[in-house]
Parts: structure tokens; sequence; C-alpha cells
């Protein structure tokens, strides 16, 4: 044979046998799981029965807010609760549960067990008994207290609630419609002050998140200014 043919023909071979090899240890190499959810596609709905909220935001010398939360359960469904994680703005699925802490669930007065999903962090599952129409829901939003932490949104001089912080949802029932949200709370007091529906709720909408604890307060007195000029109320 040629030296020059028999060149070629093992150069050829030691190719060919590289990349076998290479194969055969890509295809022998341990491979990834693939991540498959279990948890359902949330469903929109009107609530049937209200949900409540409430949140003590009086800790302000460590930032922490206390949330109270009582939310129906479906009947021959199963309960899991959703913290929320993709916010508008954040670009990524950056929703504070890092900040999320002391999370009890109770029916009758009696402590439900609850379980992180391992794939979905951001939603629990709760053992619900069979014909609860309701669980009691407490956990503890801790807020940042210096800069380095995060924004700061609570001082004893200014309240910025981030009311997707101190919430969570049910799965089967994410609408909040039945509930009584700020918003109405400080519509309906502008209103019993004199102003106009439009106006007022123009107002509610970017007061909600802006007042502090006092100014919050003072909103219950507005109905006593009757006639007043509501212009000239400083909150």
């Amino acid at each position: 044979m040629n030296p020059r043919t028999l060149s070629r023909a093992l150069a050829a071979f030691a190719l060919s046998a590289s990349l076998i090899s290479a194969a055969y240890a890509q295809n022998s190499a341990p491979q990834p799981v693939p991540i498959v959810s279990a948890i359902p596609e949330p469903q929109d709905r009107p609530l049937t029965t209200a949900m409540t909220l409430q949140v003590d935001a009086t800790d302000i010398d460590r930032a922490i807010f206390h949330v109270r939360q009582t939310i129906p359960v479906e009947q021959g469904k199963p309960l899991i609760l959703l913290y929320p994680q993709w916010l508008p703005g954040k670009h990524g699925p950056r929703g504070a549960l890092a900040e999320m802490t002391g999370l009890m669930i109770r029916a009758g007065g009696n402590a439900l067990r609850w379980t992180r999903d391992p794939v979905q962090v951001y939603a629990f599952h709760v053992d619900v008994p069979a014909g609860t129409a309701s669980v009691d829901v407490e956990f503890q939003f801790t807020a940042p207290v210096r800069e380095s932490e995060g924004r700061i949104n609570v001082t004893p001089n200014m309240m910025n609630v981030q009311w997707e912080q101190v919430a969570l949802a049910s799965l089967t029932l994410l609408a909040l419609s039945a509930c009584a949200t700020p918003e109405t709370r400080i519509r309906s007091a502008l209103m019993d002050a004199g102003l106009s529906k439009p106006i007022a709720a123009c107002m509610a909408d970017r007061m909600v998140e802006r007042l502090s604890l006092v100014q919050l307060n003072r909103l219950n007195g507005l109905k006593k200014l009757g006639g007043q000029d509501i212009r000239k109320v400083t909150l």
C-alpha cells in the first residue's frame, strides 16, 4: 500500500475512534431528570365567600408585618396556597418569599399540617379535614430595616405597604373581588367627607401606598367634617 494512502487511512481510523469514544462518554454521563411541576394552572374566579386580610403594621422598630388571613376552602379540591412569585416590573420570579416567616395554618383552632412543594417553592400544600369551610393563616413579613437589605418602606413617619408581600391566595380562587381592599376603605372615607365618587376613587388609588399609620387613622374622622372644604384638610 502506498505510504501516503496508509497514513490517510490511519488518520481517518483515529478520528472515527475518537468520535466514538467521545459519544460513548457523553451518553454514559449522568443525565438531569426533567423537573415536572404537579401544580395545576391557577384559576381566576370570583370568591363565593369573602376572604379577610388583617395586617398589623405597628411593629415599626423591627419593620415586621403581622398577617392574619381567613381563606375559604373549596370542597372536594386540595388546598394549595400560593405566595406571589411573578410581579409586574420585576422581570423575573422575584417574589419576597425569603422575608416570609412563621407560617401557621389552622382550622377550627387546630393546627393543620402543610408542606412546601418540592418544585414550586412558592406553593404550600395544606392537609385540610373534610368539611372545612375556611382556614386561618398567620405569618410575618420581615421588611428591610437597612438599605443593604433592600428598599426601606417602613419608618416612624412613612408606611409603604406592598400588598403582594402580605397575603396568600388559594390556587383555585385567585380573584379577590369579594374582599374589602384598603382602597375601598379610603375611598369610602373620602366620599363620606364629601368628595365625588370619581375623585375619591382616583385619590384612594394614589393614597393607599403612601399614607403613614397616623394619616390612615385620621381618615376615620373625615366624616365629621361634613360640609367643610376638603381641600383645606391636611392628613
